[in-house]
């Protein structure tokens, strides 16, 4: 009977330990892991984003030197061209990635608008 009160409390116990450190161990990873490498030191950059219908999207993509346009779906995401140099020169984007609002900005301008 004791046994099994002992044994009980120590199944509880390493259950709650499982979930700690399980815990922690996401919050690490979350905080230090491959997720924060996307938020700028990333040699891939999407600059468009077109919708052609439900959940597919066509994304002009620039990868190191070389631009691609890529057809994405939920399934499947496909190479559709490469654009050549010659032809990303003449295209500005410097207006584009200086002037972006960030969500917060964008959200109290709706907010402001519907006052």
């Amino acid at each position: 009977m004791i046994g099994d009160i002992i044994s009980f409390i120590s199944m509880i116990f390493s259950v709650a330990l499982i979930c700690i450190v399980a815990y922690f161990a996401t919050r690490y990873l979350g905080r230090f892991g491959a997720v924060s490498k996307q938020k700028g030191d990333t040699k891939m950059r999407i600059y468009e984003r077109l919708a052609i219908a439900p959940n597919k999207y066509l994304l002009l993509v620039k990868l190191g030197d070389k631009w691609c346009v890529l057809g994405v779906s939920n399934d499947r995401i496909s190479l559709i061209t490469e654009i050549d140099k010659c032809q990303t020169e003449e295209w500005d984007f410097s207006d584009n990635e200086q002037n972006m609002a960030s969500f917060s900005d964008i959200l109290s301008q709706i907010m402001k608008n519907k006052k």
